[in-house]
């Protein structure tokens, strides 16, 4: 098998994703032995996924702030800061369960409904407490990485 950008060397490696063959120059490229097309789909794909985590995490802060604050009748002042509490509850939240969704393992839970129902509860508070440590660190990181992959792109 020869190399897929320079046909005239024979291949050391192949690409991990796509499988095709890599000359020690072309596997030298990245840390891991993949090809420049895969690396491009793979910030791509890595970029639409940190936008889309941005999108839903706002879209269920948003939420949660106007069901908490729609409700609550009170002045100007009081009504801004309840409102930016309740956004950053949302953030927290979803951030926190996001967070304890990856440290937990992969496996089914067979549960019956009430112990589902435990499960979610005590699965919700843990992520509101965790997430309001979490949630600046994260978004910060997030942040970073999307800056670093814009670079890349350029």
């Amino acid at each position: 098998m020869n190399c897929y950008n320079h046909p005239e060397i024979i291949s050391v490696a192949s690409c991990i994703d796509c499988n095709r063959g890599l000359c020690v120059d072309c596997s030298n490229l990245y840390t891991i032995p993949i090809c420049r097309y895969c690396n491009v789909n793979r910030i791509k794909k890595e970029k639409r996924e940190i936008i889309k985590d941005f999108v839903w995490m706002f879209m269920f802060a948003l939420v949660l702030a106007y069901v908490l604050t729609s409700s609550m009748p009170s002045t100007d002042n009081v009504y801004i800061s309840l409102w930016f509490t309740a956004f950053y509850a949302g953030l927290s939240i979803y951030n926190g369960w996001k967070f304890l969704s990856n440290i937990t393992p992969n496996m089914f839970l067979a549960l019956p409904l009430i112990g589902w129902l435990i499960y979610f509860c005590v699965k919700y508070v843990l992520a509101s407490f965790v997430g309001m440590i979490l949630t600046p660190f994260l978004i910060l990181k997030k942040i970073k990485r999307l800056l670093d992959i814009i670079k890349i792109e350029v």
